[in-house]
């Protein structure tokens, strides 16, 4: 499963350790990923029509937006890990 995490600022520098070799550089090349996880709506709906998983990270001016079926709101780093560990279950 190929993840790439797009996230900046202090977000970034929290990455738990499972996930820090997957964050993206900016430029990076969503077309390799199996997985997105981002914090804005704009880039996981667009993932999401691709027929691909994605998570959208919870932050305050995403809160209101409309996602994508494949996209999933997660309200913190463990629940993105959850989230992860449940689709490899479902989908191996």
């Amino acid at each position: 499963m190929r993840i790439l995490v797009d996230i900046d600022g202090v977000l970034c520098e929290q990455v738990p350790p499972a996930l820090a070799r997957y964050n993206a550089a900016h430029g990076t090349v969503y077309t390799k990923a199996d997985i997105l996880i981002d914090d804005y709506t704009g880039h996981v709906n667009a993932f999401g029509v691709t027929g691909r998983k994605a998570i959208l990270f919870d932050q305050p001016w995403n809160r209101n937006d409309k996602l994508h079926p494949l996209v999933t709101r997660c309200c913190g780093w463990s629940e993105v890990l959850e989230t992860i560990r449940e689709w490899e279950v479902m989908h191996p």
